[in-house]
């Protein structure tokens, strides 16, 4: 999970490269989520979610693996 701050100027270029990106993410079978906060203008999260966490981290060394919980 990434908490990104970008200026309203940069927010075309940083929106078409998570486009790009969850594209990759896509053809490998993975997903990127991208959510915009409802009253912070240029707040985003950006989630990565991959069956293959080490591929994951691959991709990013610094990023926090986490796993999900069954519930039952």
């Amino acid at each position: 999970m990434t908490r990104t701050k970008v200026g309203s100027d940069e927010e075309p270029a940083y929106l078409a490269a998570r486009r790009e990106e969850a594209g990759r993410f896509r053809d490998a079978g993975d997903h990127l989520w991208l959510f915009r906060h409802e009253t912070i203008r240029g707040v985003f999260l950006e989630f990565r979610e991959s069956g293959d966490a080490r591929r994951l981290a691959g991709l990013d060394p610094a990023a926090e693996l986490w796993a999900e919980v069954e519930l039952g």
